[in-house]
This record gives structure tokens, sequence and C-alpha cells, in this order.
């Protein structure tokens, strides 16, 4: 099937009503929320929660925050990349530990294999399917409930956090997923998608003067701190 925003608001639905979707309809919708829409969107309290989430101090603007998180992300990724270049097999527990303890998985009360199986199923989500890492750390939150882990953490219970983090993002970043996945001619004629176009565009302009205003009084601290 052919991506469009009908679809889009077609698995958004699903996802909310907690639907059973297939893997690969989850993976697919999963990568329209790629890292800088996801961080981008995201609305302060939510910045601050993953900030607290992933071990980040969340003091300062929303744009601090943002590229504190981008820079973790992007450290996730190498890390990501020389774990599979090296051998997931040449990891001790306790570097298995601190991988899950930097992915937001748990890090304390499990095997040696679990914790290869965990970090295992976090790099084929990550790098064989390239799930955006935003998203994999906000569906790791599914799973660090204690009645979860009494059970073995399948592929289609990854996938299955995935699909409950979607339904769960700002209203914001799914408007501008939905737009990325419109055709042209559903932002010409689609009504609803005209709404969305229209909303993310006031949206953005409102990102724009907060982000102003953000320089103007950092710009104004510094000058009052030279001149002291």
């Amino acid at each position: 099937q052919q991506d469009s925003a009908g679809s889009m608001l077609e698995f958004l639905e699903k996802a909310r009503s907690g639907a059973i979707l297939p893997t690969d309809v989850i993976i697919r919708y999963a990568n329209y929320f790629h890292d800088d829409l996801t961080l981008d969107n995201m609305p302060r309290l939510q910045l601050i929660n993953l900030c607290r989430y992933m071990g980040i101090q969340p003091y300062g603007s929303d744009t601090f925050l943002r590229f504190q998180l981008r820079h973790k992300i992007r450290v996730i990724k190498e890390d990501d990349s020389r774990i599979l270049w090296e051998g997931i097999e040449t990891l001790t527990k306790m570097e298995l530990r601190e991988a899950c303890q930097e992915r937001g998985m748990r890090s304390t009360g499990l095997s040696k294999e679990a914790y290869r199986r965990h970090l295992q199923q976090w790099l084929d989500l990550s790098v064989n399917k390239d799930i955006p890492i935003a998203l994999l750390i906000m569906s790791r939150t599914f799973f660090l409930r204690d009645d979860i882990f009494e059970q073995k953490e399948t592929d289609e219970s990854n996938l299955s956090g995935l699909a409950d983090a979607i339904s769960g993002l700002d209203k914001g970043i799914v408007n501008e997923a939905i737009l990325e996945a419109a055709t042209d001619a559903e932002k010409m004629s689609h009504p609803e998608v005209r709404k969305i176009k229209l909303e993310v565009v006031s949206e953005q302009n409102v990102r724009i003067r907060a982000e102003e205003k953000e320089r103007e009084v950092a710009a104004k601290k510094k000058e009052a701190a030279e001149k002291e």
C-alpha cells in the first residue's frame, strides 16, 4: 500500500485503540517519526521528561535541551555501530548492563543472557530496521515494569511498545509526520490534511517567535555580564 496521510491516520487510529498491528506496518510508519522531527516538535515538558529518563540534567532553554538529546542520540548511534562491528558476544555482563542503561532499558536484576537479548533486540530495531532512536527510547518505558519482565520480551512486544509510544506522541509531532506522509493531492484537497497543515504552520510561527525571544534574552544577559 502506498503511504499517504490517509493511511497514516488509519494507522494512528488503530494504534491508539490498542489494535494488533502487523510488524511491517509498525516499522514502516515508525520511520516517519525521525529524531529531528520528534525533538524539534516536542513540547518542553516532554523534553524535560526525556532528559531525566536519559540521565541528562533538564536545565536550560528548549534549544539547549534538544542539543543535549541530539548529542546523546548521536553517541548511542555510534555505540550501536561499534557493538555490531565488534560483536555483542564480546561484551562483559557489566558492559551489557551499562549499554542497556544508556538506552533507557532495565539494567538491574537480570542475567547476562537477558541483557544480551534485550540489547540485541535494540540493535535489530535501531540499525537493521533503522527505527529512530528517540522513538526507541520512549518505547523502552513500556518495558520497565516488573510484570513485563516476568515474561520473555519478544520482537512482537518490542514493536507493540513502539506502537504505544507513537500513539502517545504530542499532537505537534504527529501532525508533522502526517504531512510527511501526505501525497501532493492530499495536501491540496484533503480537508483534514489542509487543516493539519495550517496547524503546523501556526505552531512553527509560535516556535520561531519563542526561539527569537530566547536569543534576545540570552544576548541581553551576555551584554549585562560584559558590562559588569
